[in-house]
């Protein structure tokens, strides 16, 4: 039981698909009945894939937090100042696009594509209310 710095994902993956069924019953109730609660949902998205797409681009510069105590930092602002300084782990990235563009555009354009891929799928799926009619006098 004594993970270390895997402890806490190791014991939650098993529980992923057992929380993505209360998230189906989640959107039914929530989700589709208040607006406000859909926009603070997708910024969170939005934020939560900004991160993780940092993270993915420098997985192997960003040491866990247990080693980089009292020496570096050990965050994703750590992880923006690597990328910014056009350091990528990203195979892709370093095998094609590296002699055309920075690691930052290239997060950014996979950032843009991504958030654009997300608002279509939901511009697909998420039902829309009709306009009212106008009464015509």
């Amino acid at each position: 039981p004594w993970g270390g710095w895997a402890f806490g994902p190791r014991y939650l993956i098993v529980t992923i698909p057992i929380w993505a069924l209360f998230a189906g019953f989640a959107y039914d109730f929530i989700i589709k009945r208040y607006a406000w609660v859909r926009y603070i949902f997708l910024g969170l998205l939005f934020l939560s894939i900004g991160i993780n797409l940092v993270g993915a681009l420098t997985t192997n510069a960003v040491p866990p937090s247990i080693e980089a105590m009292g020496v570096m930092k050990d965050n994703v602002f750590y992880s923006l100042d690597y990328l910014r300084g056009d350091n990528a782990s990203a195979f892709i990235f370093n095998e094609f696009f590296e002699k055309y563009t920075s690691a930052v555009e290239y997060g950014l354009l996979v950032y843009i594509l991504s958030i654009i891929s997300i608002l279509l799928i939901v511009q697909k799926y998420v039902p829309r209310t009709k306009s009212p009619k106008h009464i015509n006098s």
